[in-house]
This record gives C-alpha cells, structure tokens and sequence, in this order.
C-alpha cells in the first residue's frame, strides 16, 4: 500500500534550511491529526540547506507499508527533485494488525 501527502514548510520561517520529518502512529481506529493522541515511531532530518526553501513551499511525502510490516518513508522536494528515504519496521503485528495499520494510513492520507 503506497499513499502521497503534500506537506508544506513552516509560514514564519523564509529561507528554510532542513524539516523535520516525524512519523506517530496511535491506537485508535479512526486516524487523528493531533500528535498527542499518538507516539513518534521515527524522526528524520531533511537537510536542505543549498535550497533554502521559501514559506509553504512543498514537500511530497509517500508513506509505503508492505506485507511483512515494513514502513518506508520518502520525502521529496519538488522543484529540485531532492529527497530523503527510511525506515522503520514494525514488529510483531499479526496479519490483522498489518491491515489495520494500512487502513490508518490510507485514513490519514486521505485528510
């Protein structure tokens, strides 16, 4: 299952050198876009510093979650086409709890 979400720098900051990518998950079924109702799985720096990027500029985010409970994260800058991978394995879920997981993430890329 692979799902896209555009994602925009901060307002108040122009000339943006690196963002911070975070990844929650919660344990609800239906998703939150609130980070207190979930717990950090990963964080990641996107050093962008030779762009400087201006107020809301985008960053294109794709969220894959295979069968086997891998998490793979990419970030990419658009307009330069830079980007950021990782990822983070999510162990011990039973095949439910693999569909259940996909079906948060399908929920929060759909927001």
């Amino acid at each position: 299952m692979s799902e896209d979400k555009t994602f925009r720098t901060l307002e108040a900051y122009p000339q943006q050198v690196e963002v911070e990518l975070e990844v929650y998950e919660n344990d609800e079924e239906a998703p939150s876009a609130r980070l207190n109702d979930g717990r950090m799985v990963v964080s990641q720096t996107f050093d962008l510093k030779e762009l400087r990027l201006p107020e809301r500029a985008p960053i294109v985010v794709t969220f894959v979650l295979d069968e086997e409970g891998l998490l793979t994260v990419q970030a990419t800058e658009p307009e330069s086409g830079r980007s950021i991978d990782f990822e983070k394995k999510v162990l011990g879920l039973s095949p439910q709890e693999v569909a259940q997981a996909k079906a948060r993430v399908t929920g929060i890329a759909a927001e």
